[in-house]
């Protein structure tokens, strides 16, 4: 399901999605998180309709600086909000962006979560609550105005560090009780979280 639109992916192999949002009328956002960092929007049968957010030459562009509004950086999770009085689609980006960014469904940006925020993975809603695992090793649970309630098995250290140097280690270095690199994370019926995925040799 190549984009269009060619100027935005010049090659096959640029285009390297992380995750995707499906809307209620079977609607179609593709995050381009590993590629040029774009997203990409499709209807209910596939056809393409638009791209908006990037892009990798964006954040280049900045050199480590968080990048404009309506630009999206390492968009790497990607839902829609259905909590409004009108469902939004939210990105969440990596890199020196560490935000959430909301658009609405045809693409416009709209605001911006910061507070709690490094590097989001997924999101999950449940009620009025969404849970966002966050790479950055870190569980956080914010209510329905997009603060947070409460952050679970913070892993991080007092000099901003997180996974770095510890994921590929033996279990054993792990420190009891906090995550390393939280990739994804749900609710059950009884809203419970009830498990965190990680990389490389973490535990679940």
């Amino acid at each position: 399901m190549r984009p269009w639109r060619a100027d935005s992916i010049p090659k096959r192999s640029q285009y390297r999605p992380s995750n995707l949002a499906i809307a209620s009328d079977g609607s179609l956002y593709v995050a381009d998180g590993y590629g040029k960092f774009y997203i990409h929007h499709y209807d209910a049968k596939l056809r393409y309709v638009r791209t908006f957010g990037g892009s990798r030459d964006e954040m280049g562009r900045h050199n480590g600086k968080e990048t404009a509004t309506g630009t999206t950086i390492w968009p790497h999770a990607i839902a829609i909000d259905p909590r409004g009085p009108h469902p939004l689609l939210m990105v969440g980006e990596r890199g020196d962006n560490r935000r959430i960014q909301y658009f609405s469904l045809d693409g416009k940006p709209l605001h911006m979560v910061k507070e709690a925020v490094r590097w989001p993975s997924t999101f999950q809603f449940m009620g009025d609550l969404l849970l966002m695992p966050d790479l950055k090793a870190v569980v956080t649970v914010f209510d329905k105005n997009n603060k947070p309630v409460i952050q679970l098995g913070d892993g991080q250290h007092p000099d901003g560090k997180t996974y770095e140097g510890l994921r590929t280690q033996e279990r054993t270095a792990f420190p009891a009780g906090r995550f390393i690199a939280p990739h994804d994370a749900c609710f059950d019926a009884a809203g419970n979280i009830i498990r965190v995925l990680q990389r490389d040799v973490c535990r679940n």
